[in-house]
């Protein structure tokens, strides 16, 4: 292709890109039905013999496929699953993160200073989240929360099992009929899958919380914790103590992590955080009781295309134990790596700034993956174009959007608030997550009539045994005063409203 034709292309991306941006806060949260149906309809069922080129793909994809998307998914009314959307600064730098296409597995730093950006960026996501990055060496991207919980209990895994008997090494000799118990209180899904692909089991994730009034059920029975963690020592097992900072139904908080810490020095057991976007209450000051004690964790899970708003997919992991991420995700001491995938010796002339990064650990041997994309340029150029105050002015104006529904709900004759109340909570919409129902509609009913809008959109979910729906506020973009379009609390209210009429 010449340089003009790919101008030309590039402009008519660059068009739909600024039209696309310029539209999304009216755009419809889901695909139109009609677009969705012409969409699935052109897709080819085979491989053309002869390919369409590039022309033709572009005028099919912008034509066709994307008219078969979620428009407004990454807009401001979006509030199913936790959805963030895409800062114009991640937006840019993802773009170059393709252009340069880097595969950020092996430190050369006298090559590319990719695994630089990316050690720096975790850095500073440390530094957002009030935690010493001394204190936590360990560090790593990954895909998303899903992928860090996996790195937590495998990590976990290992550590516990050499405390429960010493020199044993599960990433070299297997589990060999050894155990683990992992106790939760309504931890997320993710935590379950991930006991099962590290070979903990599922069975052995061990539900142990209070009941829902208590914490929204992320309260942890302490009596009964500790009963079971010395049966579980008295037995060699393996223990781990996993706690939720951002209850996907509540956004609610693990309390009494200074005693959950002191039963794991105890009983030789591991803390594991999973803080997907609720360790980012750090930057809402009436949540500090709540967050404050998040750096007694082993590990830590957060997301970063949640609430920091880059593009999927983008995670991050940290521990205080850098060095068990090596013994399980690294080579063998034994056998040793792979030659090619090694760091090569520094040959060109030293520097301060060189030096300091030279400690830097492959990326490959400290994570699930070996080939991996550049997803730290987007995380790094966000952190820098908001800084902390941008980020505090983000997370705090979708708290008290969330929080603003949760009292129109609580005021309203027809809706139920379904948000736990806590001791000492300042709201009884805690973060960013609004639980409620209709009184005299059907939860399922409710969804549909909701979505159906495309003006807003909500997830559904099960809450005491009952239909109930979930609003999440993590965009960047909602609350935001626009000289022109709509006002999303105006345009929230009216939904719910019109939902209530049928």
């Amino acid at each position: 292709m010449s340089n003009d034709a790919l101008s030309t292309l590039l402009s008519a991306v660059a068009s739909h890109t600024l039209s696309h941006i310029d539209a999304l806060p009216s755009l419809p949260t889901i695909a139109v039905p009609s677009l969705l149906r012409n969409a699935l309809d052109n897709i080819p069922q085979r491989l053309p013999e002869e390919g369409w080129g590039d022309e033709k793909t572009l005028q099919y994809l912008i034509g066709s496929v994307v008219g078969g998307l979620a428009q407004g998914q990454s807009g401001p009314r979006y509030f199913g699953f936790v959805t963030g959307g895409v800062l114009p600064s991640a937006l840019l730098a993802d773009q170059l993160a393709t252009l340069y296409d880097q595969n950020v597995q092996v430190h050369l730093p006298t090559q590319s200073i990719s695994t630089v950006v990316e050690a720096r960026s975790l850095s500073l996501l440390l530094d957002l989240l009030s935690l010493d990055p001394s204190e936590y060496p360990g560090r790593t991207l990954t895909t998303g929360a899903t992928a860090s919980n996996i790195l937590g209990l495998a990590c976990a895994r290992e550590y516990a099992l050499s405390r429960a008997h010493p020199g044993y090494s599960v990433a070299e000799d297997g589990l060999a009929g050894k155990a683990c118990d992992v106790f939760v209180a309504k931890a997320h899904a993710s935590v379950v899958k991930a006991a099962s692909v590290v070979g903990i089991g599922r069975r052995s994730v061990r539900e142990v919380g209070l009941s829902p009034e208590k914490s929204g059920g992320l309260a942890f029975d302490l009596k009964v914790l500790e009963e079971l963690m010395k049966d579980g020592k008295a037995k060699g097992k393996g223990l781990i103590i996993v706690a939720g900072f951002g209850e996907v139904n509540t956004g609610g908080y693990t309390p009494d992590i200074p005693k959950l810490r002191q039963l794991c020095v105890c009983y030789g057991a591991w803390l594991h955080i999973d803080g997907a976007f609720g360790a980012f209450g750090t930057l809402v000051p009436d949540l500090k009781p709540f967050v404050e004690h998040l750096c007694l964790a082993d590990s830590i899970t957060v997301d970063a295309h949640k609430w920091l708003n880059v593009p999927y997919d983008t995670a991050a992991f940290f521990t205080r134990h850098a060095q068990i991420l090596p013994s399980v995700f690294g080579p063998s001491p034994s056998s040793g790596g792979p030659a090619y995938l090694t760091s090569a010796p520094s040959v060109s002339p030293a520097y301060p700034a060189l030096e300091a990064v030279q400690s830097i650990p492959s990326p490959l041997n400290v994570n699930l993956e070996n080939s991996r994309r550049f997803r730290a340029l987007p995380l790094f150029a966000a952190l820098l174009s908001l800084g902390r105050a941008g980020y505090a002015e983000l997370v705090q104006r979708n708290v008290a959007f969330a929080r603003k529904i949760g009292e129109y709900l609580d005021a309203h004759p027809g809706y139920e608030l379904l948000n736990p109340h806590i001791e000492s909570a300042p709201h009884k919409v805690l973060l960013n997550i609004v639980l409620f129902r209709a009184k005299d509609v059907d939860a399922t009913e409710l969804v549909r009539r909701i979505n159906e809008t495309g003006r807003c959109y909500v997830s559904p979910t099960s809450w005491e045994g009952r239909g109930a729906v979930r609003i999440a506020v993590s965009n960047w973009m909602t609350g935001l005063e626009r000289p022109e379009g709509p006002d999303d609390w105006e345009v929230v209210k009216e939904v719910l409203e019109e939902a209530m009429r049928g």
